[in-house]
């Protein structure tokens, strides 16, 4: 993988994080594919689709802070899969705690945006 597809993805992650924390929808719709699936991994099976995605980001769901460190990256085809350690201080439900996951993000190449395909986060603390 060349050293300008990682910083276009680690910046499309960035862009990600900050329109989530901002309830940005308009980012976050255009930095997500048309076919993004987020799958649960506090609903065992669950999965969102983008719409049912964007409703819980921008309506219900608070970021306070966070920290993401890309772990690694690796390119196959048109698709880059990025594992990162994401650190949450959020809140759902006026509850605030922080959370570690390990997330595993699929960005397409789309007409030469990247946009994000499948977001899988693990909670591992």
């Amino acid at each position: 993988m060349t050293e300008t597809l990682s910083k276009k993805v680690q910046s499309a992650i960035f862009q990600l994080m900050e329109a989530w924390k901002k309830h940005d929808f308009e980012v976050l719709n255009d930095l997500l594919h048309k076919n993004f699936q987020f799958v649960s991994s506090s609903v065992k099976g669950y999965k969102y689709n983008k719409m049912q995605w964007l409703d819980v980001a921008v309506n219900k769901y608070k970021i306070y802070h966070y920290r993401n460190e890309l772990l690694e990256v690796k390119e196959t085809d048109s698709l880059v899969i990025s594992l990162s350690r994401l650190t949450l201080l959020s809140s759902t439900s006026f509850n605030e705690q922080t959370n570690t996951y390990l997330v595993t993000d699929v960005w397409k190449n789309d007409d030469g945006n990247w946009k994000l395909l499948l977001r899988q986060p693990v909670l591992i603390s």
